[in-house]
């Protein structure tokens, strides 16, 4: 976190890549979010929505129960792209394991037959 001083009663804070502003008024801090109003994953009803075509094709190899090998076999890209892409997936889903990430797959019919 780096803090920035421009006036004795006003800040600015950098916390990762978003700014907030702190401000100070009758001895009550008050505190303005200058980002986002909203947080995109709270609007967006289906994650998935979030993904790439191509994790989305991942996604469906990984619930197939296809290891990173045999996934980056039948696509023909590197194992360690499709690490990239599984923790890119795990990212935006806010998925914890791969158990969840089925789950979630399932309840948004982003697989189907089970």
């Amino acid at each position: 976190m780096i803090i920035k001083s421009f006036e004795p009663t006003h800040f600015v804070v950098e916390k990762y890549t978003r700014w907030q502003v702190l401000t100070t008024e009758s001895s009550i801090p008050k505190f303005v979010y200058t980002g986002l109003k909203s947080d995109p994953m709270q609007t967006i009803k289906n994650p998935f929505q979030m993904l790439s075509k191509r994790e989305v094709e991942i996604v469906r190899l990984i619930t197939q129960e296809l290891s990173n090998n045999d996934i980056a076999r039948q696509l023909d890209i590197s194992t360690r792209t499709v690490e990239t892409h599984r923790k890119n997936i795990f990212r935006k889903t806010k998925v914890k394991t791969v158990v969840g990430l089925v789950v979630l797959a399932i309840k948004n019919k982003v697989v189907t037959g089970y």
